[in-house]
């Protein structure tokens, strides 16, 4: 293939994966909300999917298409090297200068990609909804509430737990601190259930939703302290 065709050809590639990076960002953004927005928007941490995949999946898919626009990038400077750099020479004739700005670019593309390796994120204290004061359900009518959902019923769910389809027993209780044997127990699973199961298809057998999971874990996190 000519070098003429296989750039346009790269070009094309490098447009409809852009294309898809900008659609799934604001896919993720504006549609698959995220467990807050859910919260102050119906009241209910529902699980919003499209095509069988949460917004974490799609945001998974966002990056691996962010490795192949930055491949297909990297391939076009390839093919197009000398023509770069006759354009830059002609650009900036002092030869210590363009050294200079080549150097100060890399730095700055290297540092943009390795720089969350290297940074530690503030720690906040957790942020409550405020917004839905809903009644918070006592001990002696939580083996109820473990059966019966209802969406003018909850707990003032943190916005620090939020439970996604995509996870399984084991992450949430590993993230959460709540043992699977417990988190079986109050959606009436079988304790015979490996615990690897998605949560996403279990509700689909077991009628119950991801706010339910997270009243669940809220409750024993209480009772714990």
């Amino acid at each position: 293939m000519k070098q003429s065709k296989l750039n346009l050809v790269i070009d094309a590639i490098m447009l409809i994966v852009m294309m898809a990076i900008i659609g799934i960002g604001l896919l993720v953004k504006y549609v698959l909300l995220t467990g807050q927005e859910k919260w102050d928007k119906f009241g209910e941490n529902y699980e919003f999917t499209l095509m069988g995949l949460d917004r974490h999946d799609w945001g998974q898919i966002h990056f691996i298409l962010g490795i192949v626009l930055f491949g297909l990038l990297v391939l076009h400077i390839l093919l197009h090297w000398k023509t770069i750099v006759s354009i830059y020479k002609n650009l900036i004739e002092s030869r210590p200068l363009r050294i200079f700005i080549a150097w100060v670019l890399l730095v700055i593309s290297i540092s943009l990609i390795v720089f969350s390796f290297l940074i530690n994120p503030s720690i906040e204290d957790p942020i409550y909804n405020d917004r839905n004061h809903y009644p918070e359900i006592n001990r002696g009518t939580e083996s109820q509430t473990s059966t019966q959902h209802t969406s003018d019923k909850h707990y003032n769910i943190p916005s620090n737990i939020e439970v996604l389809g995509s996870m399984t027993l084991f992450d949430v209780s590993r993230k959460y601190q709540v043992p699977t044997s417990h988190l079986k127990k109050e959606l009436n699973i079988s304790i015979s259930t490996s615990d690897y199961e998605r949560l996403g298809r279990l509700r689909r057998t077991k009628d119950f939703t991801m706010s339910k999971v997270e009243e669940i874990i809220y409750t024993y996190q209480k009772q714990n302290k």
